[in-house]
């Protein structure tokens, strides 16, 4: 149910794994829902140089899907 979910992860990074990502994507806009990446990070040679800076503050859970939130990506000429 898309009303339970804070967000969706619209990018798998790991190059093994994002077959799926195009569907996400279009979930996530057919349901408003916050877009998130992940690095899907299971072998040495899936390690990449991502990140999401988050202030220090805001490190809990709660935290960072208010962090999210307040600075929304426009999906605007995102696409996979």
């Amino acid at each position: 149910d898309p009303a339970l979910l804070d967000g969706i992860e619209v990018f798998n990074g790991n190059p093994r794994q994002m077959s799926s990502n195009p569907t996400a994507l279009a979930f996530a806009r057919e349901h408003s829902l916050l877009g998130v990446a992940g690095g899907d990070v299971h072998q040495f040679v899936d390690v990449r140089p991502d990140a999401l800076l988050v202030p220090k503050s805001l490190l809990t859970p709660k935290g960072i899907i208010e962090f999210l939130r307040t600075r929304p990506a426009s999906w605007a000429g995102f696409d996979l």
